[in-house]
């Protein structure tokens, strides 16, 4: 059962369920909710079986094409079907763990349901895994009271409660719905979206009070806020990253949405080893299903130089949440990173279909264009005013059409004023700086891409990462400058400069990479030099490969 194949499924009937394949609805009681195509395909799956068992080989086949999947994708599927019949479905179906075999779907009210339901449950990966999370948790709980934040969203002060699986603690039905509505909002990441998400989350808890999955997720919308919040504005929205997620954390140690949001709570240079300690145990906590710790964590590997690594969990993770903005443009930005540029070109005119305004979206497809694939498409785009994205001044899109020119028509002169006007704008905004950087970079200017770079990572409160843009109110967070532009396609000119190392170190990353291992770059001739300067020593082990999974990587 392919994701297109639902769209011919009639729907049927579950218990007191009606089940909608084609739109990917459920109802009864009532209550209509919508679920993620994936999790759709698995329970038509379950239910055509007839109460037979299913095992995992035929879930893969069956759902995921026969493709290559990871234990955590089909048991957060599991569990969001488990949800369902614990929620909507309480009196319709449930969901048995035949163990070391699959699963097996019946109907409640029949008597061999009855039994099943007294048969004994094999524990999931996630729960045999519940004690590193909720040493990680406990961990950040004492991060957080050394912080001493008093609470702003919430009794994050009163004595700590005892550790609780959400999974064994269904939200009642209007939480649950509000719930849903915020994560839909969350992951569109526009200005308009974030404090929608936060007003859903926060409404969702008046209801159930005591959810560590709702405040956690509150914790992470108010990460999601911070890059459309004006720097003086930002300390308060940390100190509410900081109660949400002490109160998560204090309800269960091990909530994944928490411990991702908390990786936002100290600066980044210097703590990049711990930050992806951190990550590792949001994404070990999959009981909630969530890919929101996994979104975040693929950002943190590309901001490293792990960009094979990250793409291959933007790939899992895209395969179940293929409507994800943000995660759209992680992946043509990542494919375009690994040297995959059909594939990147195909991402980024699918995902501009969808959101053919989108600002970053359009940027990441641009800059492909221009440098990697085909210039005189990228000039097309600049030229299509009804396309133009959302938010961006005329001014700015006149000069990205001037760049345009000059790269089709490998114009010195006019490339050298697109530079020169790039320069001056660098310290008017990240994006401007970041744009500056990559042209420099791209049209063999390493020397002013390395005084960009200096300018933009190192230089004290730098104008720079104020804001997006000089007119456009989306600042980004001071404190995480990011780095990801370091890794993208073209910044060889950039690390081959022999200075490149220098800067490095001293925003953390060489001790970060003499820890876990060089960054994929150092894989491409061009860079070796800059590489064997940076290399570890024989004293220092290293992690796994940069292909293993987070739950597989030792700790460094």
């Amino acid at each position: 059962m392919t994701a297109n194949g639902l769209g011919h499924r009639e729907s049927f009937r579950l218990g007191a369920l009606e089940i909608s394949p084609s739109s990917c609805e459920i109802a009864g009681g009532g209550e209509r909710i919508n679920v993620e195509p994936r999790v759709m395909q698995v329970l038509v799956a379950l239910a055509d079986a007839k109460g037979a068992t299913v095992t995992r080989d035929d879930l893969i086949r069956l759902c995921w094409d026969g493709r290559f999947v990871g234990e955590d994708s089909i048991n957060r599927v599991v569990l969001k079907i488990r949800q369902i019949a614990r929620g909507i479905g309480r009196d319709s179906f449930e969901l048995q763990t035949i163990k070391k075999v699959g699963y097996r779907l019946r109907e409640v009210g029949t008597e061999e349901a009855k039994t099943l339901s007294q048969q004994p449950v094999a524990p999931t990966p996630a729960r045999l895994r519940w004690s590193r999370a909720y040493l990680a948790g406990a961990a950040m709980i004492a991060l957080l009271g050394f912080v001493g934040l008093r609470a702003m969203d919430g009794d994050a002060s009163s004595r700590p409660a005892p550790p609780v699986n959400q999974g064994a603690k269904a939200l009642e039905p209007a939480a649950r719905d509000l719930a849903m509505r915020g994560a839909a909002a969350s992951f569109e990441q526009t200005a308009a979206q974030q404090p929608q998400a936060i007003r859903y989350f926060r409404a969702a808890l008046d209801r159930s009070p005591d959810s560590p999955s709702l405040w956690g997720s509150l914790a992470l919308n108010y990460v999601l806020v911070l890059p459309y919040t004006a720097p003086q504005d930002q300390p308060a929205v940390l100190s509410r990253v900081s109660q949400a997620a002490r109160r998560s954390l204090q309800l269960n140690p091990g909530e994944g949405h928490a411990l991702a949001a908390a990786t936002y709570l100290q600066p980044t240079y210097g703590n990049w080893i711990a930050k992806e300690r951190l990550f590792r145990a949001a994404i070990a906590q999959s009981d909630q299903g969530s890919p929101a710790p996994s979104i975040h964590y693929v950002r943190f590997l590309t901001s490293v130089g792990r960009t094979a690594e990250a793409l291959r969990i933007a790939e899992q993770v895209m395969q179940v949440h293929p409507l994800v903005p943000w995660l759209n443009v992680n992946l043509v930005q990542l494919l375009q990173a690994n040297g995959r540029l059909e594939d990147a070109e195909r991402a980024a005119e699918r995902a501009g279909r969808l959101w053919p305004r989108n600002h970053d979206l359009w940027h990441a497809r641009f800059f492909l264009l221009l440098f990697d694939t085909s210039p005189a498409a990228a000039l097309a785009m600049a030229d299509d005013r009804a396309n133009w994205p959302e938010g961006v001044r005329e001014g700015d899109m006149l000069l990205l059409r001037r760049l345009a020119l000059a790269v089709q028509q490998q114009s010195p002169a006019g490339i050298d004023a697109v530079l020169a006007d790039y320069a001056n704008l660098a310290a008017q905004g990240q994006t401007y700086a970041e744009h500056a950087m990559l042209v420099a970079q791209r049209l063999g200017r390493p020397d002013a891409a390395l005084r960009l770079a200096e300018r933009l990572y190192l230089a004290p409160n730098p104008p720079a990462i104020s804001k997006r843009f000089r007119d456009h109110h989306e600042y980004v967070l001071v404190r995480e400058r990011p780095t990801a532009a370091l890794f993208l396609n073209g910044s060889e000119a950039l690390w081959a400069d022999p200075r490149f190392p220098a800067l490095a170190d001293r925003m953390g990353l060489v001790a970060y990479w003499r820890s876990n291992g060089a960054p994929d770059l150092c894989q491409r001739p061009k860079v070796r030099a800059s590489c064997d300067r940076m290399r570890p020593g024989p004293e220092v082990a290293r992690l796994a490969g940069s292909a293993a999974s987070p739950q597989t990587r030792s700790e460094p």
